[in-house]
């Protein structure tokens, strides 16, 4: 079976920016572009419509290259079960409310059953303090969490059962 992977605005982000002379951004982009090159045919990609209505601000060349990025991929929407979800992970602290956008990433990724979150927002989604709250808000609500991590660590995705 093949695995399923959210892919949030900051890989897509990443994927479409043009080089930069920042070591950190450009490391991020190498990977990000290694990933997507040779990782991502392994696993279902899907995105949703929270990354698209984020990928569509700023510079116009920018929001183009990144929307047709998420045109490739399956679309999640924020349903109210994604809603209620996203606003129990701020509710717990897992998420600030500033950042309820992140907390949407995370719950659509949950109530649609994805395997994993693929994000570069170590700030609120891959963050290892916040991660086990996440998931404990995941399991009281009936969600199993999905695994969320940044591109240098989903590597050989395997189509293998659950």
């Amino acid at each position: 079976m093949t695995r399923s992977v959210y892919i949030d605005t900051s890989v897509v982000s990443y994927l479409t920016a043009r080089p930069t002379r920042d070591i950190r951004t450009a490391a991020r982009q190498v990977e990000t572009i290694e990933w997507w090159t040779m990782e991502s045919r392994h696993f279902a990609l899907f995105s949703s419509d929270v990354a698209i209505e984020e990928a569509s601000r700023g510079n116009a060349d920018a929001a183009q290259r990144r929307l047709e990025v998420l045109r490739e991929m399956t679309i999640l929407t924020l349903n109210d079960d994604a809603v209620e979800l996203a606003l129990a992970f701020v509710a717990g602290r897992a998420v600030p409310a500033e950042a309820k956008v992140d907390a949407d990433h995370i719950a659509i990724a949950a109530v649609n059953n994805i395997d994993y979150i693929l994000t570069w927002n170590l700030s609120h989604i891959a963050n290892t303090v916040t991660i086990p709250i996440i998931s404990e808000i995941c399991e009281r609500e009936g969600y199993r969490s999905p695994i969320i991590t940044i591109p240098n660590q989903l590597k050989g995705g395997l189509d293998i059962g659950r």
